[in-house]
């Protein structure tokens, strides 16, 4: 009996997961003062916010799904963003289903809906698992997506791109890449995204977030961070001219794809804070899991 109330609550957790990675990814590009759904389809203009939507609503149950497959050795994340590239022909907001992914395995390996230990465990995955693995799976995207990689500004990195052997783990592979806020906030264990959900949740006490608390979101992330798709594309001044627009306030011309995607993960760890205040979960009930 005891087996199967533990194996309910997992089941349960699971749900919960499920249910904040899909808000995340459908809330992410509805803000309206600053980027936005703009900002998205700026990004892929053949791209409507309804696509984002399908997104969210189709692709959340697979994402946690691969992710509890998960052992370390990143075989699970291909099969994932495979699918993903066979469903939309193109790298959709690829960053922000990375970093979903990492936390919603961390929050299954931990047995918690608290971010900090889904955090954990997800840097558990970024420390355990092979650059290779993920640079496998980068390898499926367009040749732009792993320009996240080879036109970094890091020259060191672009033979790795072609090379069929890399031998470091993928934290190392991610901390080399500086100006990319996805691959940093992956490689430190997600601080600030954290902090950012963490006060958003003072904010609104777990109310439904509207299109301002989202842009909210977007100027707090743009104040710490420079967009890397702007750098990519136009340099250090212009996604310096871009961070500080987009953290007055001020509507943006260039997409922010990377800061949209670090939107959705403050979102994800939003949400499952509040369902843990409101399933009762705490972190003597997650070890029981």
């Amino acid at each position: 009996m005891r087996q199967r109330g533990e194996l309910g609550k997992m089941a349960g957790l699971i749900e919960i997961v499920k249910r904040s990675v899909a808000l995340a990814m459908i809330l992410e590009p509805t803000g309206w003062g600053i980027t936005g759904n703009v900002s998205r389809s700026r990004d892929h203009p053949d791209k409507t916010i309804q696509d984002y939507i399908v997104l969210g609503y189709d692709f959340a149950e697979k994402l946690v799904e691969e992710a509890a497959k998960e052992d370390g050795s990143g075989y699970a994340l291909y099969y994932l963003i495979k699918e993903h590239m066979n469903k939309f022909g193109t790298n959709l907001a690829l960053g922000e289903i990375f970093l979903l992914y990492l936390n919603a395995y961390g929050s299954i390996k931990m047995g918690s809906l608290n971010p900090d230990r889904a955090a954990e465990g997800g840097s558990s995955l970024v420390y355990k698992m092979w650059a290779e693995s993920y640079i496998n799976s980068m390898r499926l995207c367009n040749l732009t997506f792993i320009g996240r990689f080879s036109f970094s500004g890091m020259p060191s990195l672009t033979p790795m791109i072609g090379s069929k052997s890399i031998k470091m783990r993928l934290v190392d592979l991610l901390q080399l890449n500086i100006f990319d806020p996805v691959s940093y906030e992956a490689a430190k264990g997600f601080p600030y995204t954290r902090s950012v959900a963490a006060e958003l949740k003072g904010k609104l006490q777990c109310g439904i977030p509207k299109s301002e608390d989202i842009d909210f979101i977007f100027r707090e992330l743009c104040c710490r961070y420079n967009d890397f798709l702007v750098y990519r594309k136009n340099g250090l001044d212009a996604s310096e001219i871009a961070r500080l627009k987009c953290c007055a306030g001020k509507k943006i011309s260039e997409s922010l794809g990377s800061i949209s995607d670090l939107v959705a993960l403050v979102l994800f760890y939003y949400f499952l804070s509040c369902e843990e205040r409101e399933e009762g979960y705490d972190e003597e009930n997650s070890e029981r899991l």
